[in-house]
């Protein structure tokens, strides 16, 4: 008898979008050996996890002759390519498996495929030129025009994208300042929109995901990408502060159609501060009841050898094949998608 998997027997659409994630896998390689970019490879076992209160990493067990440890499947391979960057690598590329547990919908699978690029002495500007450049060459390889169909609406691929600061968008899509906005005032903003939770659970991070998700992600990009500029401080742990104003970080994401595709930053290469974070991030997964991952001291130790200034970012690679797959589900260009291992009946 055939498990959940009998959906890839005869599948015209899944062959049909695995031929496309070759085609753009290979695209990509092209494009960043051309901008002379070296690609590396790093570990998906890692001693320390993402330190995050938003990811949750998969767990495993190393059970040596004379020691038991327990590792982490890695939610990206950030840390180690800064190690990379600090030890005199300096414009690096990687496509490579990374996990995260706990997420599964039409836009997440726990294991997905992610791209991760970095470039030296450059900051994030540098990093959205690359964005716009290789979704050009992504489109012009697999000879799709300027213009495509994306969820039944068209879609401009042209450059330049736009571009909308977030506190900009959260003034346009949900009425709220964030310059202005106090603590507080967390609970009664998401009370007044139906959100039942108590007040001591309506930290930042609640409010403005809440915010975020309902009123301005899916506003996002509607017809042409759009890069969202300067994330908050409170997100963005491993971003470099915007000169002059240490509320806000130099990070950036990219939507399409109310699709995010990326997440992109200045790094901070500052040992000291990049501590500081670590401690915070944290206390924070202490005080919401989540597992007390340790800190990469090793990470904090390269830091302190080095980094020199870099911009980096990760590129969800299934979520661009929706995009020109045309389609919402992430399941349509996954041949096996978590959801669907025999048994496993967490399938959104």
């Amino acid at each position: 008898m055939f498990s959940k998997n009998a959906r890839l027997i005869n599948n015209k659409k899944l062959k049909k979008n695995a031929r496309l994630r070759a085609k753009v896998l290979t695209l990509i390689r092209q494009f960043f050996n051309d901008e002379g970019l070296l690609e590396v490879d790093t570990p998906l076992i890692e001693l320390c996890p993402s330190m995050e209160p938003a990811i949750s990493s998969f767990t495993t067990d190393y059970l040596g002759a004379t020691q038991k440890r327990q590792l982490y499947l890695q939610s990206s391979p950030e840390y180690a390519m800064k190690k990379l960057l600090a030890s005199g690598f300096e414009n690096i590329f990687q496509i490579t498996k990374s996990f995260r547990n706990g997420e599964i919908t039409r836009l997440h699978n726990p294991e997905f495929t992610i791209l991760e690029w970095y470039r030296t002495d450059c900051d994030y500007q540098v990093i959205m030129n690359d964005v716009e450049k290789l979704l050009t060459f992504i489109r012009e390889g697999l000879q799709l025009g300027e213009e495509i169909k994306y969820l039944n609406k068209k879609v401009d691929l042209s450059p330049p994208f736009g571009k909308l600061y977030i506190k900009d968008a959260f003034k346009l899509f949900a009425g709220i300042d964030l310059d202005e906005i106090r603590n507080e005032d967390y609970h009664s903003i998401l009370r007044n929109r139906g959100l039942s939770i108590d007040s001591s659970e309506s930290d930042f991070n609640t409010f403005f995901y809440y915010i975020f998700v309902n009123d301005v992600e899916p506003r996002l990009g509607a017809d042409k990408p759009q890069f969202l500029v300067d994330f908050p401080a409170q997100l963005g742990s491993l971003a470099r502060n915007k000169p002059g104003d240490d509320t806000y970080v130099e990070r950036f994401e990219l939507y399409i159609h109310g699709l995010e595709l990326c997440n992109a930053f200045s790094e901070l290469n500052d040992h000291d501060e990049q501590k500081r974070r670590f401690a915070l991030e944290k206390r924070k997964r202490v005080d919401s009841g989540l597992p007390d991952y340790p800190i990469d001291t090793d990470f904090l130790a390269f830091l302190k050898h080095g980094m020199p200034p870099a911009a980096g970012i990760a590129f969800g690679i299934d979520r661009l094949l929706m995009l020109f797959a045309d389609t919402d589900d992430i399941n349509d260009v996954i041949l096996f998608p978590f959801g669907m291992m025999a048994d496993f009946n967490e399938n959104v």
